[in-house]
C-alpha cells in the first residue's frame, strides 16, 4: 500500500480543465492515476459497504477503517490510508477519466516507468482519452512515485519548464 494522496492532484487539475473550458494555458499530470498498483483498492467500495452495514447495527467489531501505508516519504505522507478515502479516490478516478474528452487545452502527461503507487499504463490511457490536439506523452525511468524528487527530478522540471514556456509563448503570436 502507498499513500495515496500524491496522485489526486493530477487528476484535480484535469477535473478542472475538464469542467471549466478553456480557462486555463495548459495543464500538466504527473503521475496522474488512470490505475492503481494495489489492485486490493479496487475491493475498497465492499469495505465501506461492510463498515456502513455494521454501523447501522451498531457493531463496531469487524470494522476495516484504515489500510497499512508504507510511504515513500513517511516525514510527510500518512503511515495509515482511510478505506472511505481510497473508496472515494476510486469515484474521482472513473469521474475523471469519464470527462477527459471534454479537456481542450494543451497537456503534457509525464509517467514514471515503474511506479509503485500508479499502474505505469495510466499515462497512455489518460492520453489516448484526452480532447485535446496539443498533448504530449513522457515517460520517465523512475521507480518511484514521487518524480520531483530524487535523480529524475530535473529531468522533469525541465519537461514541465519547456511546456509552460510553450503555453504561454503560443499566447503571445
Amino acid at each position: 500500500d502507498r499513500d495515496l494522496r500524491g496522485p489526486v492532484g493530477a487528476f484535480l487539475a484535469l477535473l478542472q480543465a475538464a469542467n471549466k473550458p478553456r480557462r486555463f494555458k495548459g495543464i500538466i499530470s504527473i503521475n496522474g492515476p488512470a490505475r492503481l498498483q494495489d489492485t486490493s483498492a479496487r475491493f475498497s467500495s465492499l469495505a465501506v459497504a461492510r463498515n456502513t452495514f455494521l454501523s447501522a447495527i451498531h457493531v463496531n467489531a469487524g470494522k476495516m477503517e484504515y489500510v497499512d501505508n508504507d510511504p515513500e516519504n513517511p516525514h510527510i505522507n500518512y503511515l495509515r490510508n482511510p478505506v472511505h478515502g481510497v473508496y472515494e479516490l476510486g469515484k474521482l478516478m472513473k469521474l475523471v477519466m469519464e470527462r477527459l474528452g471534454s479537456v481542450m487545452e494543451p497537456v503534457l502527461i509525464i509517467q514514471g516507468s515503474d511506479d509503485p503507487v500508479v499502474n505505469p499504463v495510466s499515462g497512455r490511457e489518460i492520453f489516448e482519452k484526452l480532447g485535446s490536439k496539443k498533448k504530449q506523452l513522457i515517460k520517465i525511468k523512475a521507480d518511484h512515485h514521487g518524480i520531483l524528487r530524487g535523480k529524475e527530478a530535473e529531468m522533469v522540471k525541465e519537461n514541465v519548464l519547456t511546456f509552460l514556456k510553450d503555453a504561454f509563448w503560443d499566447d503571445r503570436t
